[in-house]
């Protein structure tokens, strides 16, 4: 019972620290979520009535088309209120759905089951299960992780998470799919292939398959990234033992279903979808000199995931949160790296490389330049695994020991980030940024979705809950949630 209790009250103070996240942004704050919302209410699972074909395109609800606030940052989202008031169904180009198969479908079509025509409540009610998802399969896949991997994955979540991380996470964006399925995958595979009981095995394995598929059901490209996380994770833990090639061999399942990610993303539209935000305006080099110039921009993208880019459209976040980002990632990374072993180094240095690489592939076979059609998004997957994976150790059972004043830098760190970036997302809907406003987000406030908690309460109870997380895994992060496996 006591641990049951322990269980419960973690989910409910992750979801009150996403919950502050959900209310914070208005309908169709996520970039693309113009796009994103009409192939929700356009997906086989919706209702008919809210997703008629037009000449070209469809007639969807107002709320649907694109956002009356974005690229307005001085403006609240109080236009909005007016925007859902329309009466009449309001077109969009066809372009501006997953009509010719941008996306995979699977994210849309789960969430096509929760649309009606009170957008309001559809929204946030797509946002509420996107963030139970997330809470409940990090307690599971935590939980059942060894000692080692979980306080890796802790470091790497929390690191690699905020602030894109818990706001795409709170967004009816796909990418917040991509970011809990490849952010847990290689914790839960690294599981299957350390485990010693049969039972611990197929969990791991059955986590495994089920957060692949949460991933690439979002986004093409997050096979990729799913194929790189298990790479890296048979790498680490690839030592001659007993049962490893019948453990490979259980692996199968996993490596058919980013065999099918993988081709589905070359064989969809996605990176067709990606093109057609660039209007046109391709880079005027070949594909080998754009690709060697976007590798020189893509570090950009991925510091940018940790908090160097805009939330949304247009909420730009202060520079205190870069600078507290790489102060506690160089600390942390740095570390970690000199103690770890020279075939761990060799690793994280193919991983990084692979992290840098890829979105410059792509965006150079699209003719694209990083810099200019690149977003952190793209990259915000893999930074889990990248921030994390430094922390493993190949010796099953072995378990890094951190000095604890580096882990409460962290925990303070992480806590401060979150912080910062939610007071400046909640100022920017609520009443608009540009100018210096009062300390209470309350004070002035014209819009906010919600009558039942404040904006400057709903900060508070956001900021804490997070701060209890935080605190509670840097104090406990030595001692097993769960039974010690082996």
């Amino acid at each position: 019972m006591g641990k049951l209790f322990r269980i419960i009250a973690l989910f409910l103070c992750c979801m009150a620290a996403l919950g502050a996240w959900i209310v914070s942004s208005p309908i169709g704050s996520a970039p693309d979520d113009d796009y994103h919302l009409a192939s929700i209410f356009c997906a086989s699972s919706a209702s008919p009535a809210l997703c008629r074909p037009a000449q070209g395109g469809y007639l969807v609800p107002p709320g649907v088309a694109p956002a009356c606030y974005r690229f307005k940052p001085s403006r609240s989202a109080i236009c909005q209120k007016r925007q859902l008031k329309i009466d009449h169904l309001v077109y969009v180009r066809r372009i501006r759905t997953n009509a010719a198969g941008g996306y995979p479908g699977g994210y849309y079509w789960a969430m096509g089951f929760l649309t009606s025509k009170n957008i309001w409540k559809s929204v946030y009610l797509m946002r509420i299960l996107t963030a139970a998802i997330a809470v409940a399969a990090a307690i599971a896949v935590l939980g059942l992780a060894p000692m080692n991997l979980r306080k890796a994955g802790i470091i790497g979540l929390l690191l690699g998470g905020g602030p894109s991380g818990w706001f795409y996470v709170s967004s009816t964006n796909p990418s917040g799919w991509a970011f809990i399925g490849v952010g847990l995958f290689w914790i839960a595979f690294g599981t299957y292939l350390t485990a010693e009981t049969a039972m611990r095995r197929h969990c791991g394995l059955a986590l495994a398959i089920g957060l692949a598929c949460l991933a690439c059901a979002a986004r093409g490209d997050a096979g990729a990234f799913i194929c790189i996380s298990m790479l890296v994770m048979i790498l680490v833990y690839a030592r001659p033992r007993r049962h490893f090639l019948r453990l490979m061999a259980l692996g199968i399942p996993v490596m058919a279903i980013t065999a099918i990610a993988l081709s589905s993303f070359f064989l969809s539209g996605e990176s067709t979808h990606v093109a057609s935000g660039a209007g046109g305006h391709a880079a005027s080099l070949d594909a080998t000199s754009n690709f060697f110039y976007n590798i020189t921009q893509t570090f950009g993208l991925a510091f940018g995931a940790a908090g160097n880019s805009p939330l949304g459209w247009d909420t730009y976040l202060p520079d205190s949160i870069q600078y507290i980002s790489l102060i506690v990632i160089v600390m942390l990374c740095s570390w970690a790296l000199l103690s770890a072993s020279r075939t761990m180094r060799v690793i994280w240095a193919a991983l990084l490389l692979f992290t840098l690489v890829i979105p410059a592939l792509t965006l150079a076979q699209l003719g694209l330049w990083a810099d200019q059609f690149g977003q952190a998004r793209y990259m915000l997957p893999l930074l889990p695994i990248a921030f994390g994976a430094i922390f493993l150790r190949e010796t099953r059972g072995e378990s890094i020991s951190i000095p604890r004043i580096y882990l409460w830098i962290f925990g303070i760190g992480v806590s401060l980030v979150n912080a910062i970036a939610l007071y400046v997302n909640i100022e920017r809907y609520s009443r608009g940024v540009g100018k210096p406003g009062p300390v209470d987000l309350s004070a002035g406030s014209v819009w906010w979705p919600t009558t039942l908690i404040s904006p400057m309460s709903t900060w508070i109870v956001g900021t804490l809950a997070l701060g209890i997380v935080v605190v509670v895994s840097v104090t406990k992060m030595d001692k097993p949630l769960s039974k010690s496996v082996g």
